[in-house]
């Protein structure tokens, strides 16, 4: 009876934390967002998308602007349903990657109770890829590869799932379904996706009228795609084979790279996460557990060649199938208990610490990421006419107050050498820079010129001049305005 009570307590006391940690996670997104990266790049597509029904490049590409992007475009829908919903602004930009979060972790805690978890150790397992170093701040970016997963890891889900009353048919169609939506969502995750998944197929020894029906839901959703896709078939192929983008997974010279990449210090738990997926798949007899340990290792391999395998892929099915693979040691060894319970004590600490300094970045950081000041500037040129360029940090303030079609964004392309001269050289094409009245630009003077010489040659000539600056998101920025204005 005591046992039972104290149960209730501890029960009590994880669902209390887990409360305190979405709150945290929800209100860092929609309060202290970060107004850059991927959260922008889909943001802008989706306004295109509101605004002239086509999908379209969020930012300026190496052949043209403003293009049909064939780019998964899934993740922008789901962008331009947010803001239909709830409008433009702080907490909409960021929402989707919440929303990730939480379903990461629903998935966590659904499977964790389907191989028998305790209700405590579910809710608390669940949390553990929270302590990641390189997951947290890439799911609430939206980024793409955390949405892939969530579809595949839920397909996995569907076929786990037994109840004396199943339908058949929407299980299994279901699940391909859900497969093929993954794909769709990220297509450089394919070729690990479709592996790990008929890995698990093949070790559950699926029947054909099974797997029939498996692939009817995988084809349904990929000949609309199809159909999608050939209007523009060339254009498809250049954005997604592109030579630099499939260069990276035939280049010797990468792997070596990201060979050495992986043994850096925060990168080192990619590394532990490969040894756990090795012994795992050699010493655990439970499907599951293989086919996670199995999806994380491919991903670890396709990391060295050119980042194909992705943290979400890696990290989080690692850390469920030891999760799992821990508490069948656990049950079979009772001397194994009590480390057990130290295990969960030395995570709750680690979780409440995480959140201590998640919450003291955020409130630090406030100031400095509210974007009035940036409005109060910025309207007193709100009746600019021509077009009005910017970089990637100043689109939350700049995007309410031009038309879909004003505002262009030029994205710093610090990683890719190889694009910086194209996306300047076409920037400025025909005479170009004859549409710009203004330009909102970071105050970094060397980025400006290594990024876009061009942009810089023209700044600094007789034809823009210095008008006014604000500081938003940690950075200053500059508004240029042209001189006969």
């Amino acid at each position: 009876m005591k046992y039972i009570i104290f149960n209730k307590y501890k029960s009590c006391f994880y669902i209390f934390l887990l409360v305190v940690f979405f709150f945290i996670i929800f209100l860092r997104t929609g309060i202290f967002p970060i107004s850059g990266g991927d959260n922008m790049w889909w943001s802008e597509s989706a306004y295109w998308l509101i605004n002239e029904n086509s999908l379209k490049w969020g930012v300026l590409p190496g052949d043209s602007h403003n293009i049909v992007s064939y780019w998964p475009p899934i993740i922008v829908f789901f962008q331009a349903l947010i803001f239909k919903l709830f409008g433009l602004n702080q907490f909409t930009m960021t929402f989707q990657g919440t929303v990730h979060f939480f379903l990461i972790y629903l998935s966590s805690f659904l499977i964790l109770r389907i191989k028998k978890l305790e209700f405590n150790q579910a809710l608390l397992g669940g949390l553990f890829f929270f302590l990641s170093l390189n997951l947290v701040g890439p799911i609430l970016h939206n980024r793409m590869d955390s949405l892939s997963y969530i579809f595949f890891i839920f397909a996995i889900i569907v076929l786990l799932k037994r109840s004396k009353n199943e339908n058949y048919f929407v299980k299994f169609f279901l699940s391909g379904f859900l497969v093929a939506v993954s794909i769709i969502s990220y297509y450089p995750l394919a070729p690990i996706i479709l592996a790990s998944f008929f890995f698990y197929l093949f070790i559950s020894k699926i029947k054909i009228s099974e797997l029939c029906l498996i692939f009817s839901g995988f084809l349904i959703i990929n000949f609309f795609f199809g159909i999608w896709i050939l209007k523009d078939f060339n254009i498809f192929f250049l954005q997604i084979f592109a030579k630099e983008n499939v260069s990276l997974y035939l280049n010797p010279l990468e792997a070596v790279k990201y060979f050495f990449y992986a043994f850096k210090i925060h990168n080192l738990e990619y590394l532990i996460c490969a040894i756990l997926n090795i012994v795992m798949l050699v010493f655990s007899k439970d499907k599951l557990v293989k086919t996670l340990s199995f999806t994380s290792f491919i991903s670890f391999i396709f990391l060295f060649l050119g980042q194909g395998g992705r943290a979400t892929f890696i990290i989080i099915p690692s850390i469920l199938s030891f999760i799992i693979f821990f508490d069948k040691i656990v049950i079979f060894n009772e001397n194994y208990i009590r480390l057990r319970h130290y295990f969960n004590l030395l995570m709750i600490f680690f979780i409440v610490v995480k959140i201590s300094i998640i919450t003291f970045i955020s409130i630090d950081q406030y100031h400095s990421r509210s974007y009035s000041n940036a409005i109060t500037v910025l309207d007193k040129y709100q009746n600019i006419k021509g077009k009005v360029g910017i970089t990637q940090f100043a689109w939350l303030p700049t995007r309410k107050l031009y038309k879909f079609d004003q505002l262009l964004f030029m994205p710093d392309y610090l990683g890719s050498p190889q694009v910086k001269p194209h996306v300047s050289e076409i920037f400025f094409q025909n005479n170009f820079i004859d549409e710009f009245d203004m330009f909102v630009l970071n105050e970094n003077e060397n980025n400006l010129k290594t990024n876009y010489p061009l942009v810089y040659k023209n700044i600094n000539s007789d034809r823009f001049k210095q008008k006014d600056f604000f500081e938003f998101n940690g950075n200053a920025f500059v508004i240029y305005i042209r001189k006969n204005l």
